[in-house]
């Protein structure tokens, strides 16, 4: 079942999105070790998915450049789906959303660390893969970007 057509993506408020960015990217550690130093900051911005009044994706915008990609100018953190509605579109939503709101504030190119279990998600959606696989938070990732169109 898809549900794009019902999800309501905005830009919110770091202080919205961060207890379902812990429960879902960091079950295991305290909220507060979910907090990015950049959330508060005027050029960072957060993408949260709602279905009806149930938030059930997020993601983050940092300002960052990235030595690997060209012209890296946002990076994707907590990209997160609640586990209950994965597979369903979610995802893909808040990515395009991610990526209007990057093209928006001047970016050509995003980037991200990705889990190497969500590079084939990534792939699908236009994102391509460089450098080697490294260790983060406890998971294998890999630095992934895309180049965004005018």
């Amino acid at each position: 079942m898809r549900l794009q057509s019902s999800i309501e993506l905005s830009v919110a408020d770091a202080a919205v999105i961060l207890a379902l960015r812990a429960s879902v990217l960091r079950s295991h550690r305290s909220v507060l070790e979910s907090i990015y130093a950049e959330d508060d900051l005027p050029t960072t911005f957060h993408v949260l998915a709602q279905l009806g009044y149930a938030q059930v994706g997020c993601c983050t915008g940092l300002l960052a450049n990235q030595p690997l990609c060209p012209q890296a100018t946002y990076q994707l953190r907590g990209m997160a789906v609640h586990p209950g509605f994965q597979g369903q579109g979610i995802g893909a939503c808040l990515l395009a959303r991610f990526e209007a709101e990057a093209r928006q504030r001047g970016a050509t190119t995003v980037w991200c660390n990705a889990r190497v279990s969500a590079q084939p998600f990534y792939a699908r959606q236009g994102w391509v893969a460089v450098g080697d696989i490294f260790e983060s938070v406890e998971l294998p990732h890999i630095v992934m970007y895309k180049l965004l169109a005018r």
